[in-house]
């Protein structure tokens, strides 16, 4: 292991940015944000718009239309607006970091997490070589397995790694493998949030669990730095069991936030029809139209 290349993730803390800083960092990569009354909107799917930050916990007085030509919008609201909330987004959520620890993983988790420590180390990539080397195999085995995403053009991949790594607001956790690498994670912090942006794993290093020991490490990352209060690990994708007992293992409880959105009638009924479970993740709304209850146990101030 290369020192100029990697730092071991024992050695990793993370920096969280305010929203601004957020924002600008996304508008670098291409994004649309604007900037409306109540923090940072940003373009997620063409005319489709949320606060670049989730956890934003915007009060309903600035939840509007953020830009007139837009077909809908949602945010997360502060729990004293939670009254005016219409849905829920269902979110992957770790609040109690002071007593996350090895001790606390169910059994099997932790025995999965000290195979793991065999066989994978974890460091963060400092340096855009071993990525531009190694992660478009990485890349495009994730994708080919789990059929999220999509493979860019490798001159776009390329691009999109170097401005990851010269990103100074986010962190770039890779697991290595007999010194290679076989999966990394993105995260990012804004305010007293992490959020786990990308999650790419090679299908052949899967029996190292290698995923068990990079969530692990994100969380220790997280940890140290006493500003950090909650980890995000994606919405909660309910047509993939798997996938919402590793990370419920991990620690990653499902939440129901509430939110406000706009979104018109044939749109909800397009998207309920054609993507029933991404109108799950949009709204909270299950497959009756029928919204998740609201969970007593979010606790926003």
């Amino acid at each position: 292991m290369s020192r100029a290349e990697f730092v071991d993730a024992s050695e990793v803390v993370i920096r969280p940015s305010t929203e601004a800083e957020f924002a600008d960092a996304a508008m670098k990569r291409g994004k649309k944000v604007i900037q409306r009354t109540g923090g940072y909107w940003m373009e997620t799917v063409p005319g489709f718009f949320e606060p670049i930050h989730w956890l934003a916990r915007m009060r309903i007085e600035d939840v509007k239309r953020p830009c007139p030509i837009c077909w809908g919008y949602r945010s997360t609201l502060h729990m004293d607006d939670a009254r005016h909330a219409n849905g829920y987004m269902p979110i992957h959520l770790l609040d109690d970091l002071d007593n996350y620890g090895e001790a606390n993983l169910p059994s099997k988790r932790r025995n999965h997490l000290c195979k793991s420590r065999k066989a994978v180390q974890v460091v963060q990539v400092l340096d855009p070589r071993p990525l531009l080397d190694q992660g478009y195999d990485v890349l495009k085995s994730a994708v080919a397995r789990t059929h999220h995403g999509s493979v860019p053009a490798f001159d776009q991949y390329c691009r999109n790694v170097r401005r990851q790594i010269e990103d100074s607001r986010s962190i770039t956790l890779a697991g290595l493998v007999n010194g290679k690498i076989g999966g990394y994670v993105v995260l990012s912090a804004v305010d007293d949030v992490v959020y786990i942006d990308t999650v790419l794993l090679a299908t052949e290093y899967l029996p190292t669990d290698i995923g068990t020991a990079l969530a692990f490490e994100t969380v220790q990352v997280s940890r140290r730095c006493s500003q950090i209060k909650n980890v995000v690990y994606g919405l909660h994708s309910r047509e993939d069991p798997r996938l919402g007992v590793f990370k419920e293992g991990m620690g990653f409880k499902v939440r129901f936030w509430p939110v406000k959105y706009q979104i018109p009638q044939t749109m909800l009924w397009l998207i309920g029809w054609r993507w029933p479970d991404k109108l799950y993740r949009l709204t909270g709304r299950s497959d009756s139209g029928v919204c998740a209850p609201i969970d007593p146990s979010i606790n926003i101030p």
